[in-house]
This record gives structure tokens, C-alpha cells and sequence, in this order.
């Protein structure tokens, strides 16, 4: 790539009082297509994260909407990217051949759109223990996807003839979108290899030049040990900026483990959470006896009358339908309830009422409970 590229996304920047053709407008709703892709991985990423997160790990939840809320802007900045290439240039000029690219950006992004539909349609259908693996593996195709999109653009783009752009990097030098060319030796040939994207920023000499972004870390394998096995992290591809670290430290993962995949090779797979244990009824053993207790239950969304909220002693015991409840205890007439004890209607159901001369320490009935007074 030449400084052609450079030329499509900054020429129309100094030349205002230019028209946009129509095919320009076409190249800009085709980015806009883009988003869409980078949106659907967004969410799968996301039902692949909180999936992978056991019921009440709150920090992985927190963790998983933080990446979710980075990749919202990671896809803003992205279509931005794209519509900085598309510019309004000079009728006669370039016009069909940018709106030739953004038809072919569009179909390529249809195309990726439809693949990455599918695969979660297939992820869906499967189901069962590789549902997460398999959400992880789709994410991560409708990102590379997306990124092959945007190269066949920009690649399509640098073929189309333009005027000679004004100097990069001589506006405001605020981290804008700039083509680093390769050097080439003076009377020889330029090296054969692709310019590259950069930022404009202040050198140390303070001047604005196109700087290259800083290359993310090389990460270290998890699973290339001799014996496949071990704990491991899977991180959940969420969509990024080019060029940027996706969603800085706060970059949630998934607790997987080291695992031989159908191609042979050792590769890290999130394991499924352990779901909650299934609490044991109190009234469930093979023989229907036995103490328990009677909390009442309240309907959905409402609050509970405090008068009402009464946790009765009870016992096991079978219904006319044969089944084993916890029945509430009834009182044997003229006991008393004693102190810290459930089942009481008034103060004289206690043993040792508080009243008629009676001091404390005494009984006191307070929401169905002999409480005792000091």
C-alpha cells in the first residue's frame, strides 16, 4: 500500500468546498454495515461470558458488562475508521472507484453477517457442555471476519487514482488516523512491504509526525505442556479498535482447562460452571416424620405483611394426597410457648408473660415469636 490510501482518507479534508458524490455516500453507509457485525460479535461474546460466569460470582458478571459497555465503543471507533477512508472526492475523479469499494465492503460484511448467524444458530442446536466453546469460537470468527473485511477495503481503496493529497499529520495533532510508507533508499528500488497504519502524535522533538501504535504483548502459551492438562483462562473475544489492546486489564476470562481438540492440538476449552446444589427438602425422606419449619411465602414483587411474616415450629406429616408436607405444630391447649420460640398469637401465650405484676425477664409476643423482655 502507497501513499494512494493516505491520499483517499485526508485529500477531501482540505478541499471543503467540494461536493460528495452519491458513490462516496454509498462507501460511508457500507461502513456502516460493519457495525452491525461488530455488534453481533459484541453480543455473542456476551451471552458467552455471563454463561461462563457461576451463579453469584458477581466480579465475573461486573466483569463481563465492563468488556460489554468497551466494545459498544470499540465498534464506534471502528465504523469511524472506516468512514475516515471514504472520502468526498472531487467529481471525475476517483468517485466510481470508492463507491466500487464500499459495494464490495458491504457484500463482504453481508457475507460475514450471515456466517456468523449461522454459527450461533449451530451453537444454539448443539447445545450442552460445548454451547460456551462454541460461542467463544463464533465471537472469534465474526472478529476476524470483520478485520479481513476491512483489509480487502483498504487494499481495494489504494488502487484508486486521487490528486495529490496535502502533507499528513499537519492539522491538529490530536492521535487522527495516518499511513506510514516503508523508506525507500535514494536511486533504488522501495522495499516490497505494506505500509501500515499509525496515529498522529508529538514526537519527543515535539513536532506531529505518524507514529506506529505500540505492538500488543506476545501472550505466553497456556496448554503447550507435553501432557495436555491443567487449569487455564479462555479470554472472551469482545471487538476492539485496530491496533489497541481490547478492553485494557479489565478484559474478563473464563475458567477453562487444557484439553486435546479434534485438529490434535492442546488447547484451552471453558469449562462449564458447576451449577448451585439442589437444596434438600425438609420433608423428603422415606419416612414422612421428623420436625421442620413453616416459613410463609409471599407473592412476586410484593412485601411481606410483618404481621404475617411468622416462622412456625412444624412436622412432617402426609396430606390427603398422600404428600409429605411440613404441617404447622398445634399447641397443646394450656401450655405456654417458651421464650425465643415461634407460634405465639399474644403476650399470655408466652410462659411467664410480661404484665399483671409479672417482671422482667419476662415474655413478650412480637410478630409470632415469645421474645424476652430485659
Amino acid at each position: 500500500m502507497s501513499a494512494r490510501l493516505l491520499g483517499l482518507m485526508i485529500v477531501v479534508l482540505g478541499l471543503t468546498t467540494l461536493h460528495a458524490p452519491a458513490s462516496a455516500q454509498e462507501c460511508t453507509s457500507s461502513c456502516a454495515s460493519g457495525r452491525g457485525i461488530c455488534s453481533m460479535q459484541a453480543r455473542t461474546a456476551r451471552v458467552a461470558c455471563l454463561k461462563g460466569c457461576a451463579a453469584g460470582d458477581a466480579q465475573c458478571h461486573s466483569a463481563c458488562m465492563t468488556a460489554v459497555r468497551s466494545a459498544r465503543a470499540a465498534c464506534k471507533a471502528t465504523r469511524t475508521d472506516c468512514t475516515t477512508a471514504c472520502p468526498g472526492v472531487p467529481a471525475g475523479t476517483t468517485a466510481p472507484c470508492v463507491g466500487g469499494c464500499g459495494s464490495a465492503l458491504k457484500a463482504c460484511f453481508g457475507d460475514a453477517f450471515a456466517a456468523g448467524t449461522s454459527c450461533v444458530k449451530d451453537c444454539k442446536a448443539s447445545g450442552g457442555q460445548g454451547f460456551i466453546p462454541c460461542l467463544v469460537q463464533c465471537a472469534a470468527t465474526m472478529g476476524s471476519g470483520r478485520e479481513a473485511c476491512f483489509t480487502a477495503f483498504q487494499n481495494c481503496l489504494s488502487g484508486c487514482p486521487l490528486p495529490t493529497p496535502p502533507a499528513q499529520c499537519s492539522g491538529p495533532c490530536n492521535g487522527g488516523l495516518c499511513v506510514i510508507d516503508p523508506p525507500c533508499p535514494p536511486g533504488g528500488p522501495c522495499p516490497e512491504f505494506p505500509s501500515r497504519f499509525g496515529r498522529c502524535m508529538s514526537d519527543s522533538a515535539g513536532s506531529c509526525g505518524c507514529v506506529p501504535p505500540s505492538p500488543p504483548p506476545t501472550p505466553k502459551p497456556q496448554c503447550a505442556e507435553a501432557t495436555c492438562g491443567g487449569d487455564c483462562t479462555v479470554g472472551v473475544p469482545f471487538p476492539c479498535p485496530p491496533g489497541a489492546t481490547c478492553n485494557g486489564p479489565e478484559i474478563p476470562v473464563l475458567a477453562g482447562q487444557c484439553m486435546t481438540v479434534a485438529a490434535g492440538e492442546c488447547a484451552c476449552v471453558p469449562s462449564k460452571p458447576t451449577p448451585r446444589p439442589t437444596p434438600t427438602p425438609q420433608c423428603g425422606g422415606p419416612n414422612c416424620s421428623g420436625s421442620c419449619v413453616v416459613v410463609p411465602t409471599c407473592p412476586a414483587g410484593t412485601v411481606c405483611p410483618q404481621a404475617e411474616w411468622v416462622i412456625r415450629p412444624g412436622e412432617c406429616a402426609a396430606d390427603s394426597a398422600g404428600i409429605c408436607e411440613c404441617v404447622p405444630v398445634t399447641p397443646t391447649p394450656g401450655s405456654c410457648i417458651p421464650l425465643f420460640t415461634a407460634g405465639c398469637t399474644q403476650t399470655s401465650d408466652c410462659c411467664d408473660p410480661c404484665g399483671n405484676g409479672n417482671r422482667a425477664p419476662c415474655g413478650v409476643c412480637i410478630n409470632g415469636m415469645c421474645d424476652g423482655a430485659p
